[in-house]
């Protein structure tokens, strides 16, 4: 009904099922469409959309990014401490915690900073689209396009003992 409408803008928040992402994508042939998907970063999603059987508009260029957004707590300057942070690959990494002192015990809630990244859906990406092997490789793909990935992204703001190490972890290699 919304579409009928002639709308400037198409929101869908969650995308969470195979018949919602072909609403959206017939949606997106007509108007801008923003749709929330829940995935962990740009090469997920695509992996999911690929799953999903949506090579095909996928091909058309009707996608034209996807954009991953984190808010993460930062650390609090007057009780921070060294902590190894266990990564997915094993890896330990050392990054720095909040302990809880009274200043930031005393928040309301936490200051964080959001951490973007966008992969732009351009002729690069759209032709790995079809290739053997492609779900697996989504990760290749995202860096060969210049994306800096999400988690890397997490690490360096995490390393730079601005975000909280402990918080940072989902998001770690």
């Amino acid at each position: 009904g919304a579409l009928r409408q002639e709308p400037g803008l198409f929101a869908c928040f969650p995308v969470k099922e195979r018949g919602t992402m072909e609403m959206i994508l017939l949606a997106a042939a007509h108007t801008r469409v923003l749709a929330v998907l829940h995935q962990p970063d740009a090469a997920a999603a695509l992996r999911w959309l690929l799953r999903n059987q949506f090579r095909s508009p996928l091909r058309a260029g009707i996608l034209k990014g996807i954009l991953t957004a984190v808010s993460i707590p930062t650390l609090c300057p007057s009780c921070k401490l060294p902590v190894e942070v266990p990564g997915k690959s094993g890896r330990t990494y050392g990054l720095q915690t909040r302990q809880g002192c009274e200043e930031c015990l005393a928040w309301e809630s936490l200051p964080t900073e959001e951490i973007l990244e966008w992969l732009p859906m351009g002729p690069p990406a759209i032709g790995r689209i079809g290739q053997e092997g492609e779900l697996g490789d989504m990760h290749h793909a995202v860096l060969e396009q210049g994306v800096v990935p999400l988690a890397h992204l997490v690490l360096l703001r995490a390393q730079e003992g601005v975000l909280d190490g402990q918080e940072a972890q989902e998001y770690l290699p």
